[in-house]
């Protein structure tokens, strides 16, 4: 009897719990296969919620493409005002010239519209 139960519920319980299908009537054997069914549903919910869960933290496709500038590339990229160059110690300043100027320099060759 308990075969035939679990065959005719073959594919509303996970195979991992098919051990656990118990009873010494036939009343006792339906109670547990429905018992097991019911633990298969939940098992597979909580799944499907961690699987949506987990795409909605998913980065997905930007329309723009993904930066791939100074900004995004060096963790030290700091962008500098007029007036933080003009208060900066000069020590500081013969440091950073070398990535100030090139900046400053592209900007200058830039036209009018870009």
């Amino acid at each position: 009897m308990r075969s035939q139960l679990l065959a005719a519920a073959a594919d509303d319980i996970a195979p991992e719990l098919v051990d656990l299908v118990q009873g010494n009537t036939e009343d006792e054997l339906r109670q547990s296969v429905e018992l097991m069914k019911q633990k298969s549903q939940a098992i597979v919910a909580q799944i499907q919620q961690t699987q949506v869960a987990a795409r909605a933290q998913m980065r997905g496709t930007a329309p723009t493409g993904y930066g791939v500038g100074p900004a995004d590339t060096d963790a030290g990229y700091r962008q500098y005002s007029a007036g933080d160059i003009k208060n900066m110690p000069m020590s500081e300043y013969a440091k950073l010239r070398g990535q100030l100027l090139p900046a400053a320099g592209n900007a200058a060759r830039q036209g009018m519209f870009g």
